[in-house]
């Protein structure tokens, strides 16, 4: 899977100190001594930036017979997503700006003239990465027959190992690029799973479903979550469904390490 994004901002708005030499008479500012100067720098044009994102997953899976009416399931999985976020337009290097304007390069001030800020123009970039590596077994089968039909029942594990890496060039990180900022940070993550579900047919158009799983993530901790549902089929075409259970999203990574 390819995906490319283009977005556009306004120009960049930032606040600098710049020398007070630099700066004519204005009032209430002392003569000579620096100033803190807020502005939108129209001159470096919109912030425009560039989103390149390449994913792909792999899928292996098997199924195997066991005998009475039993199976086994395995499968495993391989996902993997780069994105690569650069700013192509409207980015300055802040100290090289400030230097523009304490040597008349650049001119804020001026009212028919601003001059230019090329040689401060720069390009952030930002590089992210993440994979999920997972397998999974599960049988699933009949354990006892009612007279209102078969107790299904099928139980399962799952093991994942997921990793994130988030990395901003170095300027981004420093601080020194008007209109952008970043981190750079990174984690993993792993997680075990087991969980079972029944199938219990009280009567001929009646069914429960009972359910649990367990999980355990590494950064996470422990959580159990059962489902209870029931499923009436009123007549051949009106089917009724109810179900009550608990669930949870572990933070994502990208939450705890970006």
């Amino acid at each position: 899977v390819q995906r490319h994004v283009t977005w556009a901002y306004s120009a960049s708005p930032d606040t600098v100190r710049v020398d007070g030499a630099a700066v004519p008479t204005l009032p209430g500012h002392t003569a000579g001594s620096d100033i803190d100067l807020a502005y939108r720098f129209m001159e470096l044009g919109n912030r425009e930036s560039t989103v390149d994102t390449y994913g792909g997953s792999l899928l292996l899976g098997s199924t195997l017979q066991l005998g009475n009416g039993w199976s086994l399931d395995t499968t495993a999985t391989h996902n993997r997503i780069y994105t690569e976020d650069k700013g192509t337009n409207g980015y300055a290097i802040e100290s090289a700006v400030v230097d523009d304007i304490n040597n008349g390069t650049y001119r804020p001030f001026d009212t028919t003239d601003h001059g230019s800020l090329d040689n401060a123009r720069y390009v952030p970039k930002e590089v992210t990465t993440s994979y999920i590596n997972q397998a999974e077994a599960k049988v699933s089968g009949d354990i006892a027959e009612l007279p209102s039909g078969s107790v299904g029942m099928a139980a399962g594990v799952q093991v994942l190992y997921q990793t994130y890496k988030d990395f901003y060039d170095d300027q981004s990180v420093a601080g020194n690029v008007l209109g952008n900022a970043g981190s750079s940070g990174g984690g993993d993550r792993t997680s075990e799973a087991v969980y079972t579900e029944f199938g219990l047919p009280a009567f001929r158009n009646l069914e429960f479903q009972l359910a649990g799983r367990y999980d355990h993530y590494s950064d996470f901790g422990d959580t159990f979550n059962p489902k209870i549902a029931a499923i009436y089929h009123a007549t051949k075409s009106l089917l009724f469904r109810a179900s009550f259970g608990t669930g949870f999203k572990a933070p994502l990574l990208q939450d705890m390490h970006a």
